[in-house]
């Protein structure tokens, strides 16, 4: 769904007109689209079922998300424990949504992050006893690191978010997976979509091998890690810089931070008594020119 919705906008963005011709250099996307509508129709998903094998009828809950240029994916995987170790691992709930097109894509995967953490107060609120536990999964580093750091000041888009995640999510259950052994990759690359890819026995619909592991195991294995271990390479670093704000406070008190002072004298108590005056929540002199607005 989220390659149609992502096709839809870019036909739209050629042609908004409902009425006209499909652009030829897009006929081609829509009849590809429309035999895949059609060689899917007949698909009967058998949901989550619990093994004859279980260990219990308890649940844990892997909740996964991916995003890149076309928007971004959420997944939510059912596994029950078996003898010798093993799991069982089924589709539970997926999503595709379209992310507006000026965004990054470490702020992409962020959203799909507080997407995620919504999913799992739903799935909790549903579900109740039949879970056992939550886990949860992202591969960007980045986004992580601006959900885990707590001595740095974030922009708005990105410290809503983060609260959103904190709240709802927590960071016990927050790990890392790499992209390669992400299965909601598969939803983000809608060149490489076809019928195969949603039908039974499908990476969507049965997860990645580590999935059916422990999750000891798939940590000594090194295909996941806990928020913790998380250490950026200097490019990454740059990136998640984007996020955040950088004040620059003057304490000596007598110059002017965002350079008002090199346009014209300032009448130092005529700025005191406006500050008493206006009731300001910080004084707008001390504080750089783009923290303050």
């Amino acid at each position: 769904t989220l390659k149609l919705k992502n096709d839809l906008r870019t036909l739209i963005s050629y042609e908004p007109s409902w009425t006209q011709t499909i652009p030829d250099h897009q006929r081609a996307i829509w009849i590809n689209n429309f035999k895949t509508i059609e060689e899917i129709r007949d698909i009967l998903y058998l949901r989550c079922s619990i093994p004859s094998d279980a260990v219990s009828c308890q649940a844990r809950i892997l909740l996964l998300c991916d995003a890149a240029r076309p928007g971004i994916i959420l997944g939510a995987y059912t596994c029950y424990e078996r003898p010798n170790d093993e799991w069982s691992c089924d589709l539970l709930f997926g999503k595709g949504l379209l992310a507006q097109e000026n965004w990054t894509i470490p702020q992409k995967e962020l959203h799909g992050m507080s997407a995620l953490s919504n999913l799992k107060v739903i799935l909790e609120t549903s579900l109740d006893s039949w879970i056992k536990e939550f886990l949860s999964f992202g591969d960007s580093e980045i986004a992580l690191s601006w959900i885990i750091y707590e001595k740095v000041k974030l922009t708005t888009f990105i410290r809503n978010r983060v609260i959103n995640i904190r709240t709802k999510m927590g960071l016990d259950i927050l790990h890392h997976v790499e992209g390669k052994n992400n299965p909601t990759d598969v939803g983000t690359r809608p060149e490489e979509i076809t019928a195969e890819s949603v039908k039974p026995g499908s990476v969507w619909l049965k997860g990645k091998p580590w999935m059916n592991m422990s999750m000891k195991k798939a940590k000594e294995i090194g295909v996941i890690k806990h928020v913790d271990e998380i250490k950026l390479t200097n490019d990454k670093k740059k990136t998640f810089k984007e996020g955040i704000i950088f004040d620059t406070f003057d304490d000596t008190g007598d110059a002017a931070v965002f350079g008002v002072a090199k346009i014209g004298k300032i009448d130092k108590m005529k700025v005191a008594v406006r500050e008493v005056k206006a009731e300001y929540l910080f004084p707008p002199l001390k504080r750089s020119f783009k923290s303050l607005v």
